[in-house]
Order: C-alpha cells, then sequence, then structure tokens
C-alpha cells in the first residue's frame, strides 16, 4: 500500500527541497533532532525522541527535484521498515507542487492506515477523530510548507494499493 499526498507549496522548488534534504530543515516539521547525508547511499538519522531514532539511506536524490529514502532502521515501529518515504517537485511558477509518499507498506500496516483513515469506532465518535486527524494534518502541512493558515496551501490525500483482509 502507498500513502500519497500532493500539495501546492509557496516558493522555489530549491526552498522546499531543502525541508527534506537537510537537517535543519526536517528538524522544521517533522523530526527533533536529524543529520543528513544528502547523496545517494548517503544515511539520514531521523530523531523524534528517545525511542524513536531511525535511520534512512538515500535511493533517490536529484537537487530541487526529488528525494526518497529507504527506511533502514526504525524501531520500535516495524512497519516501517524497508518503506520508502519520498518527494517529487515540480516547479510552478512562484509554487511548487510538492508529491509526498510512503511507498511499500505491509498487508498488516495498510489495514492500519485503512483503520486511521476511516475509523474503528461507532459513528457518532468518528466524526470527532477524524476531524482530530485534519487538524493534526493540517498543522503538519503547515510547519512543513512554513505557510500561514488558510487557502495559501491547496492538498490532496490518497491511499492506493490492495485492500487489506
Amino acid at each position: 500500500m502507498d500513502v500519497e499526498h500532493e500539495l501546492l507549496a509557496p516558493g522555489p522548488a530549491e526552498e522546499v527541497f531543502a525541508r527534506f534534504a537537510t537537517a535543519s530543515g526536517l528538524d522544521a516539521w517533522w523530526t527533533k533532532t536529524s543529520r543528513a547525508d544528502p547523496r545517494v547511499g548517503g544515511i539520514y538519522h531521523f530523531g523524534f525522541d528517545d525511542k524513536h531514532q531511525w535511520q534512512g539511506t538515500v535511493r533517490v536524490l536529484v537537487p530541487a527535484r526529488a528525494i526518497e529514502w529507504e527506511m533502514t532502521s526504525t524501531a520500535p515501529m516495524p512497519d516501517w521498515l524497508g518503506t520508502r518515504v519520498g518527494a517529487v517537485l515540480t516547479p510552478e511558477g512562484a509554487w511548487t507542487r510538492l508529491h509526498f509518499y510512503h511507498r511499500g507498506w505491509g498487508p498488516d500496516a495498510a489495514s492500519a492506515h485503512l483503520v486511521l483513515l476511516l475509523g474503528d469506532v461507532p459513528a457518532p465518535a468518528r466524526a470527532e477523530r477524524r476531524a482530530r486527524r485534519d487538524r493534526a494534518v493540517r498543522a503538519s502541512e503547515r510547519a512543513l510548507l512554513s505557510a500561514p493558515p488558510g487557502p495559501a496551501v491547496r492538498t490532496r490525500r490518497s491511499v492506493r494499493g490492495q485492500t487489506p483482509r
């Protein structure tokens, strides 16, 4: 299963790319502490907290256009191991189209993602859960894009892949 986001981000592709390719860029929206080796085969360290210290190996790197990591150390979250996280950027005037993806989820992880997306609680509570999730996603997108809340950030999210059993 693949999880994909498409956003229209303010600014040139070089600036948006730096939010993925540099330690300071990643720390601004995703990690607390990271180390970056921006070259194919380079190792990135993604530090979220004491328990979540992950690594990924760069598989694709085209400056201002694309980056992809294969996640090589993801304890205590084994579902992430071997998945590929990446971004493809396309300039559009003063904006940059950002296609952000997380690919290669196995069937168990696919089930978990569908539960997160669709909810596993009774209908009355599902709307509140969905609203909380949507607020969290919007907050992450604003941090990623360094844009104020509002119509400047446009996004489309999708989940593709096999339907879990």
